[in-house]
């Protein structure tokens, strides 16, 4: 697992070692995941998450992330994700608008007595839509791209990027990565609270936008073919 007290330097050489180069790794305590942001030419690095990991687990997911910094250059790359996380978002809109216009129409028109009652229970609608409807349809829309994966590429570049970090470290060190990488994530965002609700929040969001295919998906035959 590393010295403890050398976690950035741990960090750094596993970054080189999963394919990084010279990308900078900036390691918070408040962002409870691993994300690249290729522009910046950047990973960000949980210290919870990261110490939660093995050397092989989180060279794996660094390597996953590598992939994504390489990508950056590819333009053809670039404009299909901008199109299938655009078609992806519009269906976002679409299912969110669904799920939440009729109670909001509800709300508007009902014939509630002009109190401070209409003021609190609007405040009690804002509040499930943006921590109750809206994630959860998220997850209706990634069910509903998850069946539209074989004609449309959602998710194409994570599938590619799960693809070259199981050649990395190797099939089953990654499945077994990913297994932790999500315990380590889910145990980080409970120790944020509310602000930790609010991040899986967006992660649903970006998962409708732009899904991460799940392991066995990604490992399967028809993955490789």
């Amino acid at each position: 697992m590393g010295h403890p007290d050398d976690l950035e330097g741990r960090i750094k050489r596993l970054a080189l070692e999963a394919g990084c180069g010279d990308a900078k790794v900036v390691i918070s305590k408040y962002f409870p995941g691993i994300a690249a942001i290729p522009w910046l030419k950047t990973v960000l690095v949980s210290e919870a998450v990261a110490r939660s990991l093995s050397d092989e687990h989180l060279r794996a997911i660094l390597a996953h992330e590598a992939y994504h910094l390489a990508m950056i250059k590819d333009r053809r790359r670039l404009l299909r994700n901008l199109l299938t996380s655009a078609c992806g978002y519009m269906l976002l809109v679409d299912v969110v608008l669904f799920i939440t216009a009729v109670p909001l129409w509800l709300l508007v028109n009902a014939p509630l007595p002009d109190s401070p009652l209409y003021g609190f229970l609007a405040a009690i609608l804002t509040a499930f839509i943006i921590l109750v409807a809206f994630p959860y349809a998220s997850l209706i829309v990634r069910k509903i791209e998850s069946r539209l994966m074989r004609w449309v590429p959602f998710g194409a570049e994570e599938a590619e990027a799960n693809a070259h970090a199981a050649q990395v470290v190797g099939e089953t060190t990654f499945v077994e990565a990913v297994i932790r990488y999500s315990e380590a994530l889910r145990s980080a965002v409970r120790d944020l609270g509310l602000l930790g609700r609010l991040f899986m929040n967006s992660i649903r969001v970006a998962e409708a936008v732009n899904p991460h295919p799940v392991p066995n998906e990604v490992m399967s035959d028809e993955r490789h073919e």
